[in-house]
């Protein structure tokens, strides 16, 4: 948890002075933790958790004087997210469809109010929390990541659940109002794509040709005798993966040319 092993396996483990536990937490009033050799190891095929180079929902409390800090202020890391955020919402940009500096990315919403100056809550401490964070991820070797965390919407109340719509993030409040958000980010550049015309040739008279699909998409076959005047000849819904078209008009010109919009 936070990357870090649980002491109250080891021997020597004394919840007194242990400067992670805070009293206004439950489980530390009643005196739950203890000393407790008998737990186990963790298992084998454990993972690390994400390495948070920040700058955002980074903040910790040191082990060693129970001060909290600031990881990468201290260019530090840390495993994952400040804690007491309660992360939910998770969500990524799957279809690219958001512009850079957010395309691919995720993003993450976490559930309880925080302290954005000091510890005066029994939650997330030097964090407001309660937002929605970008979460820009690079893959380490083939084991773990490394994220960049930064905050882009804040003064949620309770944000449980997210959805991503295109280049558009809906969440979902589960204090104040309950409100549903609607978060607009500027959408990807619209490029043209690549359409591959094959097996071009003649059958029984009519010219031919062949070109790749994507299934439910709509097609539209366009003519055209000098490149500049383009008209339709039919559009096609893909049921597969290539579509062939045989014009039986096309002797009628002295030349014809053909393109397939998408």
């Amino acid at each position: 948890m936070g990357g870090a092993d649980n002491p109250q396996r080891f021997p020597d483990y004394n919840p007194a002075n242990d400067q992670l536990l805070d009293p206004r937490f439950v489980a530390v009033a009643g005196g739950t933790y203890q000393n407790d050799p008998s737990f186990p190891p963790a298992p084998t095929n454990f993972f690390e958790p994400v390495i948070s180079v920040g700058p955002d929902a980074d903040s910790f409390r040191d082990p060693a004087d129970g001060s909290i800090k600031d990881a990468s202020s201290l260019g530090q890391t840390i495993s994952t997210f400040t804690a007491h955020r309660a992360p939910l919402g998770l969500v990524f940009d799957t279809a690219s469809a958001l512009a850079p500096p957010y395309q691919g990315h995720g993003f993450m919403l976490s559930w309880n109010p925080g302290d954005p100056i000091d510890d005066n809550t029994p939650g997330p401490f030097k964090d407001p929390s309660q937002d929605l964070v970008d979460l820009a991820l690079t893959l380490l070797g083939g084991t773990n990541y490394q994220v960049r965390v930064t905050r882009i919407v804040g003064e949620f109340s309770n944000p449980i659940g997210a959805a991503i719509i295109s280049n558009r993030v809906y969440v979902i409040e589960y204090g104040g109002g309950q409100g549903i958000w609607e978060i607009t980010f500027p959408p990807a550049a619209a490029g043209p794509s690549s359409i591959t015309i094959s097996d071009t040739g003649w059958v029984d008279g009519h010219f031919a040709f062949s070109f790749n699909t994507t299934v439910a998409k709509t097609y539209q076959i366009q003519t055209s005798t000098n490149l500049l005047d383009w008209s339709s000849v039919g559009s096609v819904l893909a049921t597969n993966t290539s579509f062939r078209f045989v014009d039986a008009n096309a002797t009628n010109f002295p030349q014809r040319f053909y393109r397939v919009l998408q």
